[in-house]
């Protein structure tokens, strides 16, 4: 973004590379919409390595290279614009939301974004995710936790990171679902659950779903709305490791339900003790 003078915009295009690859060098014919502060859209076909996008007369406090995540490329921006788009990300459309994030992401993977960035952005936008943003936060932690083979302290505090950012929304969906309550609230809380029992392993949450995932084993639904099936199972394993894992799996035998079958598969694939399995 370039204020000094005429007001625009420097596009520059190039291939992603992860940290330590080197893809051959080439460029795009590639359509681009910039959006400037949720009420201007300035759309290209940029189809040389750099240019520049006139912006109007007044020099915008933010810009969004890529408007509704529409456009198939990756974005960044330098630290002064990456950090207002990472301050505005609540007040953001959804679509927005998701492609800054997968962008922090991908930047982050490149070397080019910071991790403090990329939490930072998270923790702004978790008290308002609608339930596709959680589904990609929760997709985005996930890769996160595994390429980072996050261990000891490291990963006690990633753990505890996502359980604070998440158990206040848990707390106010609740596990029970509400009569009359809305499809994006019931979305919401498997998001949520899934979050606070895989990633965060919660012990709030753990041992509130627990239980429910024990009476499912046995057949007993009870209260349990069917979005939490598979993270109250997997809070079970987690609870009772060994203890559960053998009844469990039994049940996995004797049903014929197509979708407790998947739910004990994915429940079981938490624990990572091997007498569980035999």
């Amino acid at each position: 973004l370039d204020c000094e003078g005429v007001i625009g915009a420097r596009l520059t295009q190039g291939p992603y590379t992860a940290l330590d690859t080197h893809p051959a060098q080439r460029s795009w014919r590639v359509p681009v919409c910039l959006g400037v502060e949720a009420k201007d859209h300035y759309c290209r076909l940029v189809d040389r390595k750099s240019e520049d996008v006139l912006l109007g007369a007044t020099c915008p406090t933010s810009i969004n290279p890529n408007e509704g995540g529409s456009g198939y490329y990756r974005y960044d921006v330098d630290s002064i614009d990456r950090d207002a788009l990472i301050r505005e990300i609540a007040t953001q459309d959804p679509r927005d939301q998701i492609a800054l994030l997968y962008n922090l992401f991908a930047g982050l993977q490149a070397g080019e974004v910071s991790s403090a960035e990329f939490l930072r952005a998270l923790a702004n936008v978790a008290p308002v995710a609608r339930w596709d943003v959680l589904d990609s936060i929760d997709r985005l932690l996930h890769a996160l936790r595994l390429q980072s083979g996050l261990s000891g302290s490291d990963l006690n505090f990633y753990r505890d990171f996502v359980s604070r950012l998440f158990s206040p929304r848990m707390k106010t969906v609740g596990y029970a679902a509400s009569p009359g309550e809305e499809p994006s609230v019931a979305l919401a809380r498997g998001r949520l659950a899934a979050l606070l029992v895989t990633e965060a392993q919660d012990g709030d949450t753990i041992a509130s779903l627990g239980p429910l995932g024990q009476s499912l084993a046995q057949g007993q639904r009870a209260n349990l709305p069917p979005e939490l099936d598979g993270e109250a199972l997997r809070a079970a394993v987690i609870a009772g490791g060994g203890r559960f894992s053998g009844p469990l799996m039994r049940a996995y035998v004797t049903s014929n339900e197509e979708d407790f079958r998947r739910h004990v598969v994915y429940a079981l694939a938490v624990s990572e003790d091997p007498s569980a399995f035999q």
